[in-house]
């Protein structure tokens, strides 16, 4: 169970949530050692802004934590499958994500993976530039 919801139920939902949730704690590490600075939670734009305050040199990150904003949502491991995959469609990622107009006429399966693989590629990029293997 996560946030009560069974892990079955949603796949892929929660393993999305779960991907921008550790991004989320990538960002957190870089600060996590001063207990004066408050961690939003869930926004990964001002974790991302309070981490480059901290350490200027992930600047270079803005790029990738653009992507996952406009890719994650707190709010997306309890979203129906339709809903999930109508929300990346109108997105209008198509040529980001190498996608043809033929991929949306399927079932949605190489739309959903090709985001999966876009976060996971950025998350393991924050991952690295915060000192965090991943």
């Amino acid at each position: 169970w996560l946030s009560g919801q069974r892990l079955d139920d949603q796949t892929y939902a929660v393993g999305h949530y779960l991907l921008g949730l550790a991004a989320e704690c990538a960002l957190r590490s870089v600060f996590a050692d001063d207990p004066s600075i408050p961690m939003p939670a869930h926004d990964i734009d001002k974790l991302f802004q309070k981490a480059v305050a901290k350490n200027p040199d992930l600047n270079h990150l803005t790029v990738r934590i653009k992507w996952l904003k406009m890719l994650w949502d707190n709010k997306d491991r309890y979203k129906a499958r339709e809903e999930f995959y109508r929300r990346r469609l109108n997105m209008g990622l198509l040529k980001e994500l190498k996608l043809t107009p033929n991929d949306l006429s399927r079932d949605g399966d190489r739309v959903l993976k090709r985001v999966r693989e876009f976060m996971i590629g950025h998350v393991v990029e924050i991952g690295k530039a915060v000192n965090i293997y991943v």
